[in-house]
């Protein structure tokens, strides 16, 4: 918007295709639209739809590359510039960079890293990929996974099916949506929004399925806001 580079956030891709055979532009950037962009669209621009995908693709295509980096206790992840293709986030790719996951990264922590990394590299070979200069390559199709999309189920943490450090990444991974819910032993339903894994209890905590314990350090009560233990 600064720069007067039109910015479209559409509820649907179709519903600005006539915007967009207007501009005549040589090339679009896609950044976490989170949506399809059918054929019709991509073939508007002859240079191609960049987009930028936060993952070391082929690894953790789909809607929740972050949550899955945090949920698998990934020690890195990273950014992916690909020319888009019609198959989801299959296309070639022009250029990746690596960042760190600490230990008390949150989904919103880390999605504001990758965002600064991929920023930092698409102005470094946005013009060389106008240019043609840089080609990009072909991903490893056999290596490829997929993060699912989540739904409010997957925010209730199970005290049998998960260990404690399980709980405590789901409640950095889930944090917004579908946020992390558990009933505390007196029968008050809470949502932890900060916690750490500890061997013994605590001042407020819960054991889980390996005998340590998730020990809660902010929660909301359901209906409240935020507040420390």
């Amino acid at each position: 918007n600064e720069h007067n580079i039109p910015v479209l956030l559409p509820n649907e891709p179709l519903d600005i295709f006539d915007k967009l055979v207007k501009l005549d532009a040589d090339a679009a950037i896609l950044v976490a639209y989170g949506r399809i962009i059918p054929k019709k669209i991509i073939d508007l621009f002859p240079k191609g739809i960049i987009n930028l995908h936060p993952s070391l693709l082929p690894k953790y295509r789909g809607s929740t590359p972050i949550e899955s980096a945090i949920l698998n206790g990934d020690n890195t992840t990273g950014i992916s510039i690909m020319k888009l293709s019609e198959e989801m986030d299959a296309g070639p790719v022009y250029s990746q960079s690596t960042v760190d996951i600490l230990p008390n990264d949150t989904k919103f922590s880390l999605y504001d890293k990758l965002v600064d990394s991929g920023t930092d590299l698409l102005l470094q070979i946005l013009p060389s990929i106008l240019d043609g200069s840089i080609v990009p390559k072909s991903q490893d199709i056999a290596g490829g996974s997929y993060s699912r999309l989540l739904s409010k189920t997957d925010g209730r943490l199970d005290t049998i099916m998960h260990t404690a450090s399980q709980a405590e990444r789901r409640v950095r991974a889930h944090l917004g949506f579908p946020q992390s819910h558990i009933e505390l032993s007196h029968g008050v339903n809470v949502i932890i929004t900060s916690a750490h894994v500890s061997d013994n209890p605590e001042q407020l905590s819960v054991k889980f399925s390996d005998g340590k314990y998730l020990s809660i350090d902010s929660l909301k009560p359901i209906g409240k806001k935020e507040m420390p233990v």
